[in-house]
């Protein structure tokens, strides 16, 4: 009883079922466009077809989807637009049945023509659904409808682009800690639609790959998720940027930091020192090592103190 007082309300009424915002199935369309098709046949004895095909786009994530159904001699008939997955009726005539502003109608195209072998009337028009602000979940197929008997129908499809996006999720923490001499393994997962290209570079330069034993190649970027490092040595230290691209601008990367601990080792640079009598001497020692060490200096088996030394 409430779908029927829908409908009467719908006919009766067209502006205020317009806001009634209630999901309307493929079904009670049929109903509502039967009610006038014996009217429609009676006034207008052409039979509506489509022009062209609606096609499907491609549009990225964000913007604004275009499908078009072009129409000849509609006549009296109706034309409503539906979503093909759930058929929820979009929009019915002129009129926008959603409280969604993501949906929205444009009627283009109006030509009057007249065969002039035939005498028939061949009016093209071009109904426009417009989806702004694509997202994911807007992908799919759209059916534009007549409510001829049997109705005429057609579909257009939407895909939607989205740029990429690192997960955090199967992808290396911002520092990655190893020992020299031990195996690494960075990885990189990223999403999108198409699936993006993931590649390595280190930030300010070439990295090094082991060649061999005691060899390395230098390589300015390296393809895939996961960028193994055998036997890591401590030139390999430093940050590398893990950089996910499609054909959806902008691109996007993170920055990964490889930390290779290793023992110290210490140089002096002269070993014998000469200096005249009461002056000051200076004695240089470089330690390299990872993590930074805390260093003394010792002479004999007694430790300098800090007060004599100018660090």
């Amino acid at each position: 009883m409430r779908v029927v007082r829908l409908l009467l309300c719908y006919v009766l009424l067209e502006d205020y079922c317009s806001n009634v915002g209630a999901a309307i199935t493929s079904d009670i369309v049929h109903q509502d466009f039967s009610s006038e098709q014996n009217t429609a046949t009676l006034l207008d004895n052409n039979v509506p077809s489509f022009a062209t095909a609606i096609g499907n786009v491609t549009v990225a994530s964000g913007r604004e989807a275009i499908l078009s159904c072009t129409i000849r001699s509609l006549g009296k008939y109706k034309v409503a637009w539906l979503r093909k997955d759930d058929m929820m009726v979009l929009s019915m005539g002129t009129k926008t049945l959603t409280n969604s502003h993501k949906f929205s109608l444009s009627l283009e195209n109006m030509k009057p023509k007249t065969n002039l072998t035939t005498g028939r009337n061949e009016d093209e028009a071009t109904w426009k659904l417009h989806i702004k602000t694509l997202k994911e979940q807007d992908r799919g197929c759209y059916m534009c409808q007549v409510n001829t008997k049997p109705m005429l129908n057609q579909v257009g499809c939407v895909d939607v682009l989205v740029a990429p996006d690192i997960l955090t999720s199967g992808t290396s923490e911002s520092e990655v800690i190893v020992k020299e001499g031990e195996n690494a393994t960075l990885e990189c997962k990223a999403s999108g639609r198409p699936p993006p290209t993931v590649s390595w570079k280190k930030e300010k330069n070439d990295f090094l790959l082991r060649k061999n034993r005691d060899q390395f190649t230098k390589v300015q970027t390296w393809a895939g998720e996961r960028l193994e490092l055998i036997r890591v040595d401590r030139k390999q230290m430093g940050a590398y940027l893990c950089i996910a691209k499609n054909d959806v601008p902008p691109g996007v990367s993170k920055r990964v930091y490889l930390r290779v601990h290793f023992s110290p080792t210490a140089k002096v640079k002269d070993e014998l020192v000469r200096s005249p009598l009461g002056t000051d001497v200076s004695l240089i020692c470089e330690i390299e090592a990872s993590p930074r060490t805390i260093n003394v200096w010792q002479r004999g088996k007694q430790l300098v103190s800090i007060s004599m030394i100018d660090l």
